[in-house]
């Protein structure tokens, strides 16, 4: 499956249909402080629910945001797959994250 978590959209659908569009992600920074930084403008991910991914609260919290985004992306390409989880060796299953 695919579980795209980008800054046009949770989820492959609302990613494509922006990317369709022609919709850019590019704007004012406002998950960080840039004030310290030579740019003020990026492409945050915004508008995530980690309850869509995760449904232990506890575990929410000691999450990092990395944790989460990564945990959505795969949640997200689970989902995709069709693949009943539950019924799967997690012994198995593991979680590829690219980037630089």
């Amino acid at each position: 499956g695919i579980g795209l978590v980008t800054p046009l959209g949770i989820g492959t659908a609302a990613t494509w249909d922006a990317l369709v569009a022609g919709e850019s992600a590019i704007g004012p920074l406002t998950a960080i402080d840039p004030s310290s930084l030579r740019t003020k403008i990026g492409a945050e991910i915004v508008g995530l629910n980690a309850r869509d991914f995760v449904t232990n609260r506890r575990l929410i919290r000691s999450m990092t945001r990395g944790d989460l985004l990564s945990m959505a992306g795969a949640v997200s390409a689970v989902r995709d797959s069709g693949l009943d989880f539950a019924a799967q060796d997690t012994a198995r299953v593991g979680l590829f994250v690219g980037g630089n």
